[in-house]
């Protein structure tokens, strides 16, 4: 049998002593850093060690950019790559069905985008409306000056509006265990967690017994919760409009499918909107002119009214924000899929088995898709309707992103219609991607009273280097 030949790929030399195994840590250390200078560097499809032979591929490769996240939605050909990353997590009864790293390739997948049609996200509004006036009320003690955390201010409201919009109750609920718990195990099960893929180059791996454990809860959780989803039907709920989707031959979603789909749309749609509102903020913050257009339009449009779902058609500088946030700080900044036959993409043939790392990072910061990509700037689409393989912030979860982004518009608005955050000076502003491309550590800021003059106050540390301020 003649040898597989494979044209070569583009990418970085091997390290002459230590060969691929020396150089792989490197991308460990900053994946999302890394990832976005190969594509700098050598274009769409990278090889994360690059080889010459024609009988071997790395171990992993890049596919960056547009037309390479349109041919990555081939599930015959991709599958999710969580079990290559994770083999002892994947082995895990418990764990499997709960650590959900990819809800595109679920079967079924088109049925999760029902939960935010048009209709759905309306019904959501109600209580979302209610619990954001109640927390906005609740941040009145910040009007003195003194400087709060917005990244903890936000966990305990989003986490509240998160639970109402899936479940349909409280986080002091005694179901509502499960937010910590999926969340837990998530930020475990992200394709790139500094702890889990430290468990890569060790043998006894990162906490696996407490993941476990943890996993085993999660699950019989949600295994109560489905079987009771009958109940949710008509409810103003995720669960119910997963529990009452239909495709056009009938089809609904398994018990064992819409365990999954929960599993997985829970912690993305929480860690992605806290994450969404605070770098919002952040570049509000740096953006004079952003907070003066939204704030006018916001005072225009509501005339003093509580914002509500059905306001936010008429709010398009507003969505111009929020959007513009989730393609500068993707939430889920990278993604994998794993071939399962041999097959082609692009102008390159891949054998079985060759992880595909993918990064809606970096397609959201291609200058041929996006002019002045490095630029926050609102007001783009109003010119440019990007296409769903152009804008892609949650990658592969991406069913949850209209969702994260439904919430993040209504928090969005209902904070500055009311408050003005300037950020606190001399902040060093660093970045983590665990569960979401978030904020890592505090992000300190004050409210500006009315008829004081809004201080700029520039941030250091990573986030210099994932945008340019002073648009």
């Amino acid at each position: 049998m003649a040898a597989d030949v494979f044209l070569p790929l583009p990418g970085p030399a091997p390290d002459l002593l230590g060969g691929w195994r020396k150089v792989e840590p490197e991308f460990y250390k900053d994946p999302v850093a890394y990832t976005y200078r190969m594509f700098q560097r050598h274009g769409d499809m990278v090889g994360l060690i690059k080889t010459t032979d024609p009988r071997k591929m790395p171990p992993k490769v890049f596919a960056l950019g547009v037309e390479m996240n349109e041919r990555l939605t081939n599930t015959a050909l991709f599958r999710p790559a969580r079990a290559e990353f994770f083999a002892g997590l994947a082995k895990s009864p418990a764990a499997d069905p709960v650590a959900v790293t990819d809800l595109v390739c679920m079967p079924k997948a088109a049925l999760l985008m029902q939960a935010s049609s048009e209709l759905w996200l309306n019904r959501y509004g109600a209580e979302l409306t209610r619990s954001a006036s109640l927390a906005m009320d609740a941040w009145d003690r910040h009007r003195n000056g003194g400087a709060v955390d917005m990244m903890e201010a936000l966990k305990p409201i989003v986490r509240r509006m998160t639970m109402q919009m899936v479940f349909g109750f409280e986080p002091e609920d005694e179901p509502g265990a499960i937010g910590p718990l999926l969340e837990r195990i998530q930020s475990q099960a992200f394709l790139l967690d500094a702890g889990a893929v430290s468990g890569l180059f060790s043998s006894a791996g990162a906490s696996t017994g407490e993941m476990r454990k943890a996993s085993e809860s999660a699950l019989g959780m949600l295994q109560m919760l489905v079987k009771s989803a009958q109940f949710a039907v008509g409810q103003p709920v995720v669960v119910a409009a997963l529990t009452e989707a239909r495709g056009a031959d009938g089809a609904s979603l398994t018990d064992a499918e819409l365990l999954q789909a929960i599993a997985g749309m829970y912690p993305a749609i929480e860690r992605g909107t806290i994450a969404t509102c605070a770098w919002a903020m952040l570049m509000i913050s740096q953006n004079i002119s952003v907070l003066s257009t939204l704030q006018e339009e916001l005072s225009v449009v509501l005339q003093g009214n509580l914002i509500k779902a059905s306001d936010l058609d008429r709010l398009p500088y507003l969505s111009g924000v929020v959007k513009e946030t989730l393609r500068m700080f993707p939430p889920r900044a990278l993604g994998a899929r794993v071939l399962a036959e041999d097959g082609d993409l692009g102008a390159w043939h891949l054998p079985k088995g060759t992880i595909v790392i993918h990064s809606p990072y970096v397609t959201h910061r291609d200058s041929a898709v996006y002019d002045k990509p490095e630029l926050f700037l609102p007001h783009r689409y109003q010119y440019h309707q990007p296409s769903v393989h152009e804008f892609v912030p949650l990658g592969d979860l991406a069913p949850a992103a209209p969702l994260v982004e439904h919430v993040s518009r209504l928090l969005i608005g209902a904070i500055y219609q009311r408050y003005r955050p300037s950020l606190l000076p001399n902040q060093t502003i660093q970045r983590r991607a665990d569960v979401a491309l978030e904020p890592a550590g505090p992000l300190a800021m004050f409210f500006v009273r009315d008829g004081m003059i809004f201080p700029v106050s520039a941030p250091r540390g990573a986030v210099t280097s994932m945008v340019e301020f002073g648009s």
